[in-house]
């Protein structure tokens, strides 16, 4: 089982990229494993692999030496992620507050605006009361200066 560094065409001359092992599970695998124990494998080489959901066994294996780089980038990671995690449900919260914010104002807006359009209600009502108290005095003056202007004649 090749453990080393290889040639990453896609990436830039120069650069490498682990190597993977595949194995697939039972005779295969065995035979790989046999193979890796005859060829004086490491003990982390000799290991069980964890499957996948077809059954199939992957692992990538460091070279010597990168293995605690990788545990260090790994947990780097790990915390990177913690604090994105965070700063996720921190905005989710702040989001959260603002919505119910812009729903109370909402509410205002709405109770405000009712109560508005009840005053204008109710000064429109008042001004169309006095205007036909108004149109009927007027109907009432104009109705006795003809009678009044009838009996003169």
């Amino acid at each position: 089982m090749d453990t080393g560094l290889i040639p990453d065409p896609k990436r830039e001359p120069g650069l490498k990229r682990l190597a993977v092992s595949i194995h697939t599970p039972e005779g295969e695998d065995a035979a790989l494993k046999e193979k890796g124990e005859a060829q004086g494998g490491r003990e982390r080489d000799k290991a069980p692999y964890p499957s996948d959901a077809s059954g199939d066994h992957c692992t990538v294996v460091p070279p010597e030496g990168e293995g605690s780089a990788l545990e260090a980038e790994g947990s780097a990671l790990d915390k990177y992620l913690s604090s994105l995690q965070q700063e996720v449900e921190g905005l989710r919260k702040r989001d959260r507050e603002r919505e119910g914010e812009a729903q109370t104002q909402e509410r205002q807006y709405k109770e405000e605006l009712g109560s508005q359009r009840d005053m204008y209600e109710t000064r429109l009502s008042e001004q169309e009361e006095r205007h036909r108290e108004e149109m009927t005095r007027h109907q009432d003056m104009y109705e006795t200066r003809i009678a009044s202007l009838s009996q003169s004649l």
